[in-house]
């Protein structure tokens, strides 16, 4: 539960950077390996989130954005 929490937190502060101007280059790989494979409803929210504010500060989908977007869509409407 602990690490859970360290995961919202950092996303949350990721997303506000990323807002703030910040370009955050090497992150990505991070917010990949250690958030994507969840199962928590607001960290899947947050990652969404993030994808759609990436996307926004990249004026860009890029190939690894767009997987990533619909891998957390298909959890969404078909929870297992």
């Amino acid at each position: 539960q602990m690490c859970l929490q360290v995961k919202i937190k950092a996303l949350k502060q990721t997303i506000m950077l990323l807002l703030s101007g910040e370009s955050l280059p090497r992150v990505i790989m991070s917010v990949i390996r250690f958030c994507s494979n969840t199962e928590d409803h607001q960290l899947k929210k947050l990652m969404m989130l993030y994808w759609e504010v990436r996307c926004l500060k990249l004026h860009r989908i890029t190939s690894v954005s767009t997987l990533n977007m619909k891998a957390l869509r298909r959890c969404r409407w078909y929870p297992s």
